[in-house]
């Protein structure tokens, strides 16, 4: 392995000098803004600290304050973030670049997941090295999770110049795409032409970032892995508006000063309960993502969205892991699709020993329909290139047959990240794949399209592309269930008791 010091670079704050890895130069721990605690706890993200001399980044900085994270379920530890501890200061990102750093080279800024409240840039299978390999510019982020990032109270809003509080996970990594707007150039990016992306709870931010008035201007395109908020992610997580979190967070902190909050240890803050969410605010979200959509907010962006034939687990009706009995299941479908609930039952037989397996292939379905409408809606505005995909191919390893092509299963062949874990497992073809679908990610990164010739053509409204260890394969959802969904999806959001993220 050839590894030695890259020159200087000049970035906002001072020098820094990362490493070359075979021909890869990579730059970890850019302080992109200044670190926020203290007075700047809950706070909009201010320019980053300067600093003397030339900064070493060569290695990951801490992961943002979070419980514990260890291997679990499916996800081994090429999932799970670095052991390198964790800290309220945690606005840093990461750079890989071709060694070749002029130029003007498409943009790739990844966010990563971990359901808002976990997760940090330093998986393993988020390692940038063979995007750059393939000519592209990679960048990946951290920032503030939980409730350090998504706090809304009233005592916030009244201090902040546009009474709004909430979202500061947002603003950071709209921070973070000025920081690219303003520095990547010197690494060889093109600063007009960047793509984000991020997977589960970063596809959520992906969404959020794309309908933000704050972040338009700041890229092109966007990749929203396993996680869509239009349709049936949109109806069974809605975004919430700053008057719902408000009141949460009043209750929280009754009594409490500001000054007084932000003397709480970091370590104190993980053990208070808050229901992290989007905030729809009027400021950074003027409206929730399926209304945004609707109404253009997407409109001028290339656009990707895609799912795993997993899915289904993490987006069902009925919590991960949970254990119920006919009766219940019954009274959930009861109460969801109202006098839709027959036509259902008559698509689906319920499991009445676990009722969960039926749950989760409607969730997998309800998914799929959903990509279908997004697919729609932007193509009915012109909104730009839209790809869908279902990734169906299942991961070779210990207890792969068991989890399938589970959440975020996908990743290692987007990114064409094998790891060491699964060394005795990847074949020629895993390698493949991976080379492929990396490929189809920095195309769409460099012109707005996939790999057309390969067979991964934009959603016209006949079909979603499926993803499986041959490629791609067009395929159509059976149309009495995706006629099914899209009608219980519909009649979903315009029941008039439905408050969608609380706003109508």
């Amino acid at each position: 392995m050839d590894i030695r010091q890259t020159e200087t670079v000049n970035v906002a704050g001072g020098k820094i000098c990362g490493y070359n890895e075979n021909g890869i130069n990579i730059y970890k721990g850019i302080p992109y803004a200044a670190p926020p605690v203290g007075e700047l706890r809950w706070k909009e993200p201010q320019p980053p600290v300067s600093w003397y001399g030339v900064k070493e980044c060569i290695k990951w900085e801490k992961s943002p304050i979070q419980m514990e994270q260890k291997p679990f379920y499916a996800w081994t530890k090429e999932f799970i973030i670095e052991d390198t501890g964790y800290s309220e200061d945690c606005l840093y990102l990461n750079v890989w670049a071709p060694e070749d750093m002029c130029g003007k080279k498409p943009v790739i800024v990844f966010f990563h997941g971990g359901n808002l409240v976990s997760g940090g840039p330093s998986c393993e299978i988020y390692d940038g090295r063979s995007i750059a390999a393939k000519g592209a510019v990679y960048v990946s982020v951290g920032f503030r999770v939980g409730i350090l990032g998504l706090l809304a109270c009233t005592a916030l809003s009244e201090e902040n110049e546009h009474g709004v509080s909430g979202n500061y996970m947002l603003l950071d990594q709209i921070a973070a795409l000025e920081w690219v707007r303003d520095n990547i150039a010197k690494f060889g990016g093109d600063r007009d032409n960047v793509t984000i992306t991020g997977l589960s709870a970063g596809g959520c931010n992906v969404n959020a970032l794309a309908v933000s008035p704050l972040a338009k201007g700041l890229f092109k395109r966007a990749f929203a892995i396993s996680y869509l908020d239009y349709g049936h992610i949109g109806l069974i997580r809605p975004w919430a508006t700053l008057k719902e979190l408000s009141k949460k967070g009043d209750e929280l902190f009754a009594g409490m000063s500001l000054e007084e909050m932000r003397r709480i240890p970091a370590e104190d803050m993980l053990k208070k309960v808050f229901p992290v969410n989007m905030c729809v605010d009027g400021y950074v979200l003027p409206e929730p993502f399926i209304d945004a959509v609707n109404n253009g907010g997407t409109d001028g962006l290339d656009y990707i969205a895609g799912m795993v034939a997993g899915d289904g687990v993490a987006y069902k009706l009925t919590p991960f892991g949970a254990q119920i009995d006919e009766q219940k299941a019954l009274a959930i479908i009861n109460d969801f699709f109202g006098d839709l609930a027959d036509d259902l039952l008559s698509m689906y037989e319920l499991n009445k020993q676990f009722p969960d397996v039926t749950f989760t292939q409607m969730g997998h379905d309800a998914f799929l329909a959903s990509l279908y409408m997004f697919g729609d809606i932007r193509n009915e505005r012109n909104a730009g290139n839209t790809y869908i995909y279902e990734f169906i191919h299942i991961m070779p390893g210990k207890g792969s047959e068991m989890f399938g092509a589970f959440h975020s299963s996908d990743m290692p062949y987007f990114w064409n990240i094998f790891s060491d874990e699964r060394m005795n497992d990847w074949t020629d073809a895993d390698r493949a794949l991976g080379d492929k679908l990396c490929g189809a990610l920095v195309s769409f990164a460099s012109s707005g399209r996939t790999d057309e010739a390969g067979g991964w053509k934009p959603y016209n409204g006949t079909g979603c592309c499926t993803v499986g260890i041959n490629g791609y394969e067009n395929r159509t959802m059976d149309e009495k269930k995706l006629s099914f969904w899209k009608k219980a999806i519909k009649n979903r959001l315009n029941m008039k008791e439905l408050i969608l993220g609380g706003v109508k």
